[in-house]
């Protein structure tokens, strides 16, 4: 019934098809069923037909006891998937169709159908009437929906925290730019955390974020300078992931630049290019220095294989693919055994004399407190969200250079 209900649009001049969709329609058990009842009417009204049990239909929309047994069913582990989904249609049209209803706690039951379902299915269906029931929540009501699916990240356990991004990044930019602001120093604190896990899917929600930033402006009008350091600060944190010291969440950070960034559509090409300029050079940085196990090499590969069909299409589209290169670059070399704050604010003073930097390790001169890999490491956590400085480095020949026993 439910690709009945989907499909009869199509077939609404064949009279035949009409006759046989009647048919079946008398032989439901609406009576008995809520749902099928409300299905019933759905493929009644798709197919243009008579509906027949006025009452029945009347009392969907009208009685206030059929909200509560929907959020009864919809918790039971008894109750079929169909007749779930169903029930979460059945809620938003009451809504939609000016039906006084508990909007709060409606949005609250797909949360939690979103982040405890046993069923994927039920977990989509759930993740995707919540963001369309977004823009009907109050300012307030949206913020406490955003922190009750944040809590679900921290569970800690993939397997139910994982599908919760998808539909908690598109929410959250319903949230005023004030709340908006204060979600993302909340997600950056779940990025930080020691749990992979928890660190991966806060990664995931900043490329949720991403992919439908497009659309905030248009919600929220404010200064396009403001909307900008937003996008950037966003786009920061997506880098940031690449240089966690966690090799699981590195990896997650390299399946959503390739494939939930320059992969899908959500992006324009001018966009993934400047995407592209921001990340790259810092993405070299860190691929350089990686450890090369199996797992990782494939990830980057998958990765970068990405990257490169979204400069194909560029080239093939706009002809050229360039950047405007920096006009004065400068070498920093030194030791940097280890890396300090000192070395950091030296190499920010040559940066605002307006140079590109480039701190270049003296691997000749390298004297072994930390290892050469190690000393990159702190590199790269050191660097990630410092603009124009980056660090420079020459294949390393293990004849000529001790390698640090470990």
């Amino acid at each position: 019934m439910l690709n009945l209900c989907e499909m009869a649009p199509a077939f609404t001049e064949s009279k035949e098809f009409l006759h046989t969709v009647n048919g079946v329609l008398d032989v439901v058990p609406a009576k008995e069923e809520k749902a099928l009842a409300y299905l019933a009417y759905e493929i009644r009204k798709n197919c243009g037909l008579p509906q027949k049990n006025k009452a029945a239909y009347q009392e969907i929309f009208e009685d206030s006891a059929v909200v509560s047994d929907i959020f009864l069913d919809n918790l039971k582990a008894a109750t079929p998937w169909k007749i779930k989904i169903i029930n979460m249609r059945l809620l938003y049209d009451r809504i939609c169709s000016g039906v006084t209803m508990p909007k709060l706690h409606v949005a609250t039951h797909l949360s939690n159908l979103l982040k405890v379902s046993e069923q994927v299915s039920v977990r989509h269906a759930a993740g995707e009437t919540l963001v369309k029931l977004a823009p009907m929540l109050s300012w307030d009501q949206r913020n406490e929906v955003a922190i009750e699916l944040t809590k679900g990240l921290e569970i800690g356990e993939f397997e139910f925290s994982k599908y919760i991004p998808q539909y908690l990044g598109e929410f959250v930019l319903f949230l005023h730019p004030k709340e908006l602001d204060e979600f993302i120093k909340d997600l950056e604190r779940l990025q930080n955390s020691t749990n992979d896990r928890i660190a991966s899917v806060a990664l995931d929600t900043f490329g949720v974020m991403l992919q439908h930033y497009g659309q905030y402006q248009s919600r929220f009008p404010e200064l396009a300078q403001v909307y900008e350091d937003r996008r950037k600060k966003i786009m920061g944190m997506i880098l940031k992931g690449f240089a966690n010291y966690q090799e699981n969440v590195k990896r997650e950070a390299f399946w959503v630049v390739g494939h939930e960034l320059f992969a899908q559509d959500y992006l324009s090409m001018q966009e993934k290019k400047n995407l592209f300029g921001f990340l790259s050079k810092k993405m070299l940085m860190l691929v350089e220095q990686d450890e090369d196990s199996e797992l990782t090499f494939f990830n980057h590969t998958a990765g970068w294989n990405f990257v490169y069909h979204f400069i194909s299409a560029y080239i093939f589209q706009e002809k050229k693919f360039t950047f405007s290169e920096p006009q004065k670059i400068a070498f920093f070399p030194g030791t940097f055994d280890p890396f300090t704050l000192g070395h950091k604010e030296i190499a920010r003073e040559i940066r605002d004399l307006g140079f590109t930097v480039y701190l270049a390790l003296d691997e000749f001169s390298w004297s072994k407190k930390l290892s050469l890999t190690e000393c990159a490491d702190v590199f790269w956590i050191c660097l990630w969200q410092t603009k124009k400085i980056f660090s420079f480095s020459l294949p390393i020949r293990p004849s000529i250079l001790p390698i640090r026993q470990t």
